[in-house]
This record gives C-alpha cells, structure tokens and sequence, in this order.
C-alpha cells in the first residue's frame, strides 16, 4: 500500500521547528531582551507569522522569555506593547523594521507549494548545521 503524501502544514510545521531551532542557536538559548536562560523561550515575530515570507525571515523572528513575550509584546498595556516594540527595534535596526514592512505589503496572497516548502526546509537544514 503506497505511502500517504503529507500535507502542507507537515512541511509548515517542519520550517518553524527549524526556524525556532536557528533562532534559539542564534540567541545563544537566551532571551534576547534580559538575557534570562531558564523556562521555556518563546518565538516571537514582530510583524507577525503571516505571510509565510516573514514568518521564517530571521530579522521579524526574536526569542525571549515567557515574561518577555507574554509580559511584554502580548500585554493587556498599549504602554508595555510599545515599549518591547521599540526594544525590538533597538535590537534589529530601523532599516530591517522598515524593509520588514515592505515585505509584508508586497504579499499578494500567493502559498507556498509543497515542493517551495520542501527547498526551504533543505536550506534551512544546512543553514543549521553551519550554526
């Protein structure tokens, strides 16, 4: 009986398993905001994991504590909110945030394909082990 063929969200969840992989590899396994080690870290993206061409884009990806992430990025306070944005800034650069944001305005909507995601998981596979 021949093998059932995968899914896309397989290959999806496969590229943030990587991504997070790198990323975490990258920070050192710390919060990129206080530095804290312990507890699980967290993926952050600052413009948001979709579209899928920012969503395994290194410069929108940080990783940062539960407290960072939940406290920070994700708090009830508009205030809060603002201030981790502007930490994340201060991290990337104002030239990443702004070619972010053209990014995210030129999607036009279009998936990737099985076969673009299966490309992106080999470079990603090398790209870690050169980590």
């Amino acid at each position: 009986m021949p093998k059932k063929p995968k899914k896309r969200s397989y290959y999806i969840n496969k590229l943030d398993k990587l991504c997070r992989e790198i990323c975490l590899d990258a920070a050192d396994n710390k919060c990129e905001l206080c530095g804290k080690s312990d507890g699980v870290l967290h993926w952050h993206h600052y413009r948001g994991r979709r579209p899928h061409l920012l969503r395994w884009n290194f410069d929108n990806c940080i990783i940062c504590c539960y407290q960072c992430h939940c406290g920070g990025f994700h708090s009830d306070d508009a205030e809060k909110q603002r201030e981790y944005r502007k930490k994340f800034i201060a991290l990337r650069g104002e030239a990443i945030i702004e070619n972010l944001a053209v990014i995210k305005n030129q999607y036009t909507g279009k998936s990737y394909s099985i076969s673009d995601l299966k490309e992106l998981i080999e470079v990603f596979k090398k790209l870690k082990k050169t980590t």
